[in-house]
């Protein structure tokens, strides 16, 4: 494991940089934990005092608002952190994060994490540029909720999902997660039922198609075109 997890974290962008040597002290700061599909690993307002480095499986950030609804903030995958916000700044956690997926994440203490960051500029400048990353996320989701139709958010979300998870499908580029109608609709700001409508629409104009909770996308064309 120590070996694995030292290979992990050699490809993470935050220690890609580190000498060999520094990289077997950050490698031993980490602990790995294993989470079940659907799990909570942290909710808004609780103590953050951990930042999780994601080796396998995907888990979604939200917050909720005071009327129950929920808006999804980001979906992050392998290779990506989350919590770094409440460990760097000492709050309690600005949202909330659950996995979509069993996942697998590599764990570090916030005094450990904090000592790493104090100690090396090469680990401060990628947070940096992790935390303009996170701004830019939060700027496209702006955009997405300032877009004047329902059809435009969903199409917008579907080409976000395709670029950041994509793979070939048999017909176009397959988004690589699964996710229910009600997690679209978190991620777009949309009610379920607006949501599934509008994705039988797209499935009728050819524009993408889904089976068992996948996504193709069939032409990337007709959803720009309903961004626009």
């Amino acid at each position: 494991m120590p070996d694995e997890l030292k290979e992990f974290l050699k490809g993470v962008l935050l220690f890609r940089d580190l000498p060999a040597k520094e990289l077997d002290k950050v490698a031993k700061l980490f602990t790995v934990k294993e989470f079940p599909k659907y799990q909570v690993v942290f909710q808004e307002g609780s103590v953050g005092d951990l930042l999780y480095i994601i080796q396998a499986g995907v888990v979604k950030i939200s917050k909720e608002a005071a009327d129950g609804r929920v808006k999804t903030l980001a979906l992050l995958s392998a290779g990506e952190i989350f919590g770094e916000m409440s460990v760097l700044s000492d709050e309690t956690r600005s949202a909330n994060a659950e996995t979509l997926t069993e996942t697998k994440a590599a764990v570090i203490k916030r005094e450990d994490f904090q000592g790493l960051v104090e100690k090396s500029p090469t680990i401060s400048l990628h947070i940096i540029r992790t935390l303009i990353d996170r701004l830019y996320q939060a700027d496209r989701q702006i955009k997405n909720l300032a877009l004047g139709n329902s059809r435009a958010k969903i199409a917008d979300i579907l080409l976000q999902l395709s670029q950041e998870f994509g793979g070939e499908g048999e017909d176009g580029a397959k988004v690589g997660v699964r996710l229910t109608h009600q997690e679209l609709a978190d991620l777009a700001g949309l009610a379920r039922e607006t949501t599934t409508k509008l994705l039988n629409e797209f499935v009728k104009d050819e524009a993408i198609l889904l089976k068992d909770r996948e996504i193709e996308i069939l032409n990337k064309a007709k959803l720009q075109q309903w961004v626009m």
